[in-house]
């Protein structure tokens, strides 16, 4: 007795020779979902809505909010990287942090403006720069004790409801004043305006005795007060100031992710930089570690940072700015697509030459080893992805591939012991997983749309079986097909209840009455305010459908749209030794048996 049995269907493993694939893995497995075993496709992605028009350069998007708290889209042309506000801003529903748009930036709510789809329409720079002049000081009368005092000034700049205060002017020339008379202190630097909102000057002085450089809190004052009168008793003065090694992040800072103990990574060249716990604008040179290759991007897990550069990796650990440890990962697997990385509690992926590379919690190195080889990949053009994690998924969208697909996505499904592998018709040039939410948004030509949005409708799968070879010519002549037919009825049902509001709505609006309705025509709340008499369209239905083609000897022998689970024949005039199955719809396939005899299916 010859037969197949084609049940939990597996994903596609280009590493294996098609004859020698596990019996459930696939030579090819287009836009099927893995995760239950049978065949089934992903939804359809659908706009969000409100629909609005993004730039067709769109390359990063975020899903912000307005003043209101509604989301606000905000997108951008280049490769952008978004972090949180680390300190928690109460008067502003979003607080965010940004590179490779130019310089870092920050936004919030505010700021961002409402139009959708686009990049901020105002923002400030992301540090808050010191003075550059130190202050003047003088005395004139007084009597008694002496000291010697020294004075600095800090800015503070007003960032929604957070005040950001950035590292001290130059340090003024020393005065030998009279303890018990006012020093006036003036001479202060105006601030930079452009991209800042510098609203007030913290002043402070030497501690009393010998002239040392112990600064302590004097007074804040406004921006327009050019002199200040220092009359503060030496008892009453404040705390420390705590920002001396404030700087501004450097210019060209990149792939800024936020830290969980509170505070902001990003890399230059071959430097990671940290800014300081609780201050997100200030990035001390002292936080800054010299990694052993140019840097290409990172990701968090955990309290880790995973460096990806163009040679080695590296762990970076630790718990403050200062405690922060570099180990150099042993295997050569350097990074050659920065928007390949993403990363979430278990880990770190990215692409290296020979595959997708995994670093996490006690694991690192190529995750795809047993699936496919450096050449399979290769044909995937992987300096091209543009990858996210979502629901388990690593998601990597490709373009001008060498694969089944030009364009694509690369789905490698980490919750799968064995080929967790397929391939998605969906394109993405920017993605992003909502951290709120948990979903999962792509941008393909002008639109942003929801990962599996539409719930009416699937993408059309496609997958090809392993080729089985007998040890002698047969013919199977008996199909057995078991799938969700039902949801072509409903879907029939559903098409004919759409055409039937067209052709509802096409009569009422021939009539001419008003489409908005009449006032009083109707009780108060039968209609939306401001809506339409006519009823909302539901989502068009696409036909649902199953198809199963036998390849028998690389010849297709038999080809049918099934729609009802059964028993059926298939041809008796061929006879081959290798077999091959290929099976696409949009409707979830249990199984599929073939056998020389329908009584014989029975036994498989």
């Amino acid at each position: 007795m010859a037969g197949l049995k084609l049940m939990t269907q597996g994903g596609y493993v280009p590493r294996v020779a098609a004859h020698l694939l596990q019996d459930n893995e696939a030579q090819r497995a287009i836009n099927t979902k893995l995760y239950a075993g049978d065949l089934r496709s992903w939804q359809k992605p659908l706009p969000v809505y409100p629909s609005f028009v993004v730039p067709t350069d769109t390359g990063s998007i975020y899903r912000g909010k307005n003043p209101s708290g509604d989301q606000r889209w905000i997108a951008w042309s280049g490769d952008v990287d978004v972090a949180l506000n680390p300190i928690v801003d109460d008067t502003n529903p979003m607080s965010i942090y940004y590179t490779g748009d130019g310089s870092p930036k920050k936004t919030n709510s505010d700021l961002a403006g409402l139009v959708q789809g686009t990049s901020p329409v105002n923002y400030l720079n992301m540090g808050v720069p010191a003075p550059v002049g130190a202050p003047t000081l003088s005395q004139t009368g007084g009597s008694g004790a002496r000291e010697t005092r020294v004075y600095v000034y800090t800015y503070i700049q007003e960032f929604g409801g957070i005040s950001e205060e950035s590292g001290p002017s130059p340090i003024s020339a020393e005065i030998n004043c009279h303890i018990n008379h006012a020093v006036d202190v003036t001479g202060f630097s105006a601030p930079p305006t452009l991209h800042q909102n510098i609203t007030k000057r913290r002043i402070y002085r030497s501690a009393t005795g010998t002239g040392s450089t112990t600064l302590l809190f004097v007074a804040e004052i406004p921006l327009s007060t050019t002199t200040f009168v220092d009359n503060v008793a030496a008892a009453a003065l404040g705390e420390e100031l705590g920002t001396l090694m404030f700087e501004e992040p450097p210019a060209d800072l990149a792939g800024i992710e936020a830290h969980p103990s509170g505070f902001l990574v990003g890399f230059v060249g071959n430097e990671l930089c940290m800014s300081e716990i609780g201050a997100p604008h200030a990035w001390p040179t002292a936080y800054r570690l010299s990694i052993g290759a140019e840097i290409v991007g990172i990701g968090i897990f955990g309290q880790s940072v995973a460096v990806m550069t163009r040679g080695f990796p590296y762990i970076v650990t630790g718990l403050t700015p200062e405690s922060m440890s570099p180990e150099k990962i042993p295997d050569l697997e350097p990074c050659i697509a920065k928007r390949s990385i993403a990363s979430d509690n278990t880990g770190v992926f990215y692409a290296s030459p020979n595959g997708i590379c995994v670093i996490g919690p006690g694991v690192t190195g190529l995750t795809t080893g047993a699936i496919m080889l450096r050449d399979e990949f290769r044909k995937f053009n992987p300096s091209s992805l543009i990858a996210g994690i979502y629901a388990g998924k690593y998601f990597a969208f490709f373009n001008q591939a060498e694969e089944a697909i030009e364009q694509g996505c690369l789905i490698l499904d980490r919750t799968l012991p064995a080929s967790p592998l397929s391939i998605s018709t969906l394109t993405a040039k920017a993605c992003v997983v909502d951290i709120e939410t948990a979903n999962f948004y792509i941008v393909q030509t002008d639109r942003i749309e929801a990962w599996e949005g539409d719930p009416d409708n699937n993408l059309p799968y496609e997958w090809l079986s392993k080729r089985f070879i007998f040890t002698y010519p047969t013919n199977l002549g008996a199909i057995e097909v078991d799938a969700d037919f039902n949801n072509i009825a409903d879907a029939e049902a559903l098409q004919r209840r759409i055409e039937e509001i067209i052709a509802h709505n096409q009569a009422l609006f021939a009539t001419g009455v008003p489409l908005e309705g009449s006032l009083d025509d109707v009780p108060f709340n039968h209609f939306q305010f401001n809506g339409s008499i006519l009823t909302t369209i539901p989502n068009q239905i696409d036909d649902r459908y199953l198809f199963v083609e036998l390849i028998v000897d690389d010849k297709p022998i038999h080809l049918e749209a099934y729609s009802q689970s059964g028993v059926y024949r298939l041809p008796a005039t061929y006879r081959g030794r290798a077999f091959e199955v290929r099976i696409a719809g949009n409707i979830e396939c249990r199984y599929v048996k073939m056998a020389e005899t329908a009584k014989e299916l029975k036994t498989l």
